[in-house]
This record gives structure tokens, C-alpha cells and sequence, in this order.
């Protein structure tokens, strides 16, 4: 365990060769430790190794059936490989270990994300605005939110959103461009309604 702690230290500095010796001895000692697996994992994931870091989740959450941090790392890894139905399954089961109204937010992100890469748009927009209420968020998920919005079929929510991330981050360039599609999009509707 203390080189668990060592390693999650490292990790946190970006030393990941450091943090991956760790992880290595530690389960070399204790070939059980869930934590030692979920720092390989970690340590594999922050250097590009997608598929031996899902490999280090999977030991670690055959050993320790809720653990968090490798479930969202999973979902995420599973979004990098555009394997968005993993991610919402992930995502679901991670769901369940928490009440309804206590599901943090960057989980209810992730999910409105998986939603939102396999069109399910409606359901993509009730997962953000819940993360929204969830805490102060910013300008990338009311980013989101708004993409979201506006792929439903709302384009006047899209555009709240859009507004407010910029109130929040006026340089977010993602936003800016939704928003000059939406504003062009608008402008031909009207041209076209006045011919």
C-alpha cells in the first residue's frame, strides 16, 4: 500500500514511468491489491496505452467490484475508442452505487457524453442538465449541453446555453462556433419564412 501511495504520488507529478514501477512492485508483493492494478491502469492510461490500462482496470475491478475512479477511466477509455455503448454501460453500473440525487458530477457528464455519441440527443440533455445542477459548471459542459440542445431539435435552449457559457468563458471557441452555426441557421430559417 505504501508503494501504492508513492506511485499515486508520482502520478500526480506526471512521473508515470515512476508511478508504473510502483504499481508493478506493489503487486509483485501482493498479487490482490486492487489499488496496485488501478494504478498500472492510471499510470498506462495518462501515457496512451488504452488498451493495457483497460486491461489494469478490469484485474482491479475483478478484485474490488466498486471502484469509481477506474469505472469513470474505463468510460473514458471506452469514449477515446469510440466504444460509446461500453461507456454508457460502464457508466450505468457506476450510476447504480449512488443515490439519485448524489451521482457526481462527472458522472452524469460522461453519461450525457455516451448518450450524445450514440444520438440518443433527449436523454443526452436530461444527463447535463443534471450534472449542471450538480455543481458550478463550466463553460465545456454548458458547451455540451447546448450541442446537445440543438441536435434534440431545440435550438433556442441551445442558444440560453451557449450564452451562458460564453458569459463564463468568453474565449471558448467550441462555443463561439455552435453559436455562429446556430445564429446562421436562424437567419436562413427567417429569409426563408419572409420569401
Amino acid at each position: 500500500k505504501v508503494m501504492v501511495r508513492l506511485g499515486e504520488m508520482y502520478l500526480e507529478k506526471g512521473y508515470l514511468p515512476q508511478s508504473k514501477h510502483c504499481a508493478d512492485r506493489a503487486i509483485a508483493t501482493d498479487h490482490m491489491l486492487p489499488s496496485g492494478w488501478a494504478l498500472k491502469g492510471k499510470a498506462l492510461f495518462r501515457a496512451g496505452d488504452l488498451d493495457a490500462a483497460l486491461a489494469g482496470f478490469h484485474r482491479a475491478l475483478s478484485l474490488q467490484n466498486q471502484f469509481p475512479s477506474v469505472q469513470l477511466e474505463m468510460a473514458q477509455i471506452y469514449r477515446m475508442q469510440q466504444r460509446p455503448r461500453r461507456a454508457l454501460a460502464t457508466l450505468d453500473v457506476l450510476s447504480r452505487t449512488y443515490g439519485k440525487q448524489d451521482i457526481p458530477q462527472e458522472v452524469l457528464y460522461l453519461h450525457g457524453l455516451a448518450l450524445k455519441d450514440i444520438g440518443r440527443y433527449e436523454e443526452s440533455v436530461d444527463q447535463l442538465a443534471q450534472a449542471i445542477k450538480q455543481g458550478q459548471p463550466n463553460a465545456k459542459l454548458l458547451f455540451e449541453l447546448s450541442e446537445s440542445q440543438w441536435l434534440a431539435g431545440n435550438p433556442a435552449n441551445a442558444r440560453l446555453s451557449l450564452l451562458e457559457a460564453l458569459s463564463r468563458s468568453p474565449d471558448h471557441h467550441p462555443s463561439r462556433q455552435l453559436l455562429a452555426r446556430i445564429e446562421d441557421n436562424r437567419q436562413g430559417l427567417t429569409a426563408n419564412m419572409s420569401r
